[in-house]
């Protein structure tokens, strides 16, 4: 016991610093908060990597999960109705559906839409065409979380034709919330030409267990070493 105890005080003086620096490195470092872009700064971002456009499936297409996902971003509605179609791929009755033809992407019920990029990965960059089924301006929030918890809300009135939408954050986005906040109507909106940065994934539990253990193995060696040499 008196040989672990020692062993682990000097793990802490002598690798200490640098555990904290792995753990701070999986969480990010402070930046300015998330900026509201225009369409032409969006597509300037030298760290975009793609664009879905959702024009790889047949118009029609639904799907009856709560949550989608859809090259790396995961949809998920607040909405649930069994034997229901919760996502239409295609165009939204009253609206004209998409950007880029032929399809556009949302819920199929009105209610909150959460995006997220699975297993709390996060982007940089985060932007899509909004289109909203009413003819008129209608008021729709957008609240970007980035991964320190902090999430910042951008109220953004839309209506026909679609407007863009587009975040960067220097710390990372972790998710947005999408809901329609109009407090005289509540008309439906879906997502078209979505971009991002390359997804960061968030490193699994057992990656830092194993490299504790590394160490831990690789100290121990050195120990044994000492002692037979003294």
């Amino acid at each position: 016991m008196t040989i672990l105890m020692r062993m682990m005080t000097i793990l802490t003086r002598q690798f200490g610093f640098a555990m904290l620096g792995l753990f701070a490195g999986a969480t990010g470092q402070a930046g300015a908060g998330v900026i509201l872009q225009n369409q032409a700064e969006f597509y300037a971002n030298s760290t975009l990597v793609s664009t879905a456009t959702f024009d790889e499936f047949a118009p029609g297409t639904v799907f009856y999960t709560d949550s989608v996902k859809i090259d790396g971003v995961s949809y998920t509605t607040d909405q649930i109705s069994p034997g229901d179609p919760l996502w239409t791929i295609g165009s939204h009755i009253g609206s004209v559906g998409f950007v880029s033809p032929p399809n556009g992407f949302g819920a199929s019920l009105i209610g909150e839409v959460r995006i997220d990029f699975g297993n709390g990965g996060h982007v940089n960059i985060f932007g899509f065409d909004f289109l909203s089924s009413a003819a008129f301006p209608q008021l729709y929030s957008f609240g970007v979380t980035e991964i320190d918890g902090v999430t910042t809300s951008f109220a953004i009135n839309s209506g026909q034709p679609s407007v863009f939408v587009g975040f960067t954050s220097d710390k990372g986005i972790s998710g947005v919330a999408v809901a329609n906040v109009d407090p005289n109507t509540q008309y439906n909106y879906s997502f078209d030409n979505v971009g991002r940065s390359a997804i960061t994934a968030v490193p699994e539990p057992s990656t830092f267990v194993m490299a504790g253990t590394g160490v831990l193995v690789a100290f121990g060696c050195a120990w044994r070493r000492r002692k037979r040499a003294a």
